[in-house]
């Protein structure tokens, strides 16, 4: 049985390892250094001496300062099947969360993202939490992402000042949250939506996609429709009831092998499939 390497915090010591070529019975020192869990010896990546390493507790320090003095409401920490990547949910309430409809809060969260891969920058990602049932989204229609080349002196104001400046353009997100209540899209719109995006074994006419769905995981969209639509009391037919059956199923119901399901393929097969039902849906807000 393979033994599960995933560590039981993200934070623990990286060691840097020189690495060397043999030559002729000798040794030769490679500009080249291989970085290693102290713990468990897994080998993350290869990197040059000049290769600056963020670990991520120096990272979690960061932003627990950048944040000391705002509403955080919960931290939440991922880490995937051998710890070298890394990711936290920061969740925010306050001015940062808004009312969609009566008794649906949406709060904004980022996700901070750190990898010891060596190819990787440290960065984060804004993203929304919908309060009644705990699904992270991205955002809706456009990319709002931040990256870290270095972590310089003046690292903790930089990001105050940046999150409160893409916050003030993200916040256009709760507005749009809120029309998509109004959209009607009924079960049987999902239903054809789901089918459509099936993987399919022929050649593809120009203008359509490859299908990201095995018959297996639309089947299982399938199935736990009505089961989260009860769940959550939810039977609307908008496409904010329907986005939100997508983002439940691929938080609550998407699993990993070993470490955060966040780092699964089921995981991204899904946020893929709700890009695509972003897409579509846009030109229903657009008419």
């Amino acid at each position: 049985m393979k033994a599960d390497l995933t560590p039981a915090t993200p934070f623990f010591n990286v060691d840097r390892v020189p690495l060397y070529a043999d030559h002729n019975g000798s040794k030769l020192l490679l500009q080249k250094e291989a970085l290693v869990n102290h713990d468990t010896g897994v080998v993350y990546g290869v990197v040059s001496p000049k290769y600056k390493l963020v670990e991520n507790d120096k990272i979690a320090d960061i932003f627990t300062e950048a944040f000391k003095n705002h509403p955080v409401e919960s931290i939440n920490d991922h880490v995937n099947n051998d710890g070298g990547k890394w990711k936290r949910d920061i969740v925010f309430g306050g001015k940062y969360q808004k009312e969609v409809k009566v008794g649906d809060v949406v709060s904004t969260k980022i996700t901070l993202h750190n990898s010891y891969d060596g190819l990787a920058s440290v960065g984060f990602d804004f993203g929304t939490m919908r309060l009644v049932c705990t699904n992270g989204m991205k955002s809706y229609h456009k990319d709002y992402s931040v990256t870290f080349k270095h972590v310089v002196h003046d690292i903790v104001e930089k990001i105050r000042k940046i999150f409160e400046m893409k916050f003030e353009d993200f916040s256009t997100q709760f507005e749009m949250f809120k029309k998509l209540t109004q959209v009607n899209f009924t079960e049987k719109q999902f239903m054809d939506f789901v089918r459509a995006n099936i993987k399919e074994d022929r050649e593809l006419e120009e203008h359509e996609q490859r299908g990201v769905l095995s018959e297996r995981q639309a089947s299982k969209i399938i199935e736990l429709y009505p089961q989260v639509r009860q769940r959550y009391n939810d039977h609307e037919d908008t496409v904010w009831s329907h986005l939100n059956v997508l983002t439940a199923i691929q938080t609550h119901h998407t699993k990993a092998h070993n470490g955060s399901n966040v780092f699964s393929a089921g995981y991204r097969n899904m946020q893929t499939l709700i890009d695509r039902f972003n897409k579509q849906t846009q030109y229903a807000l657009a008419a």
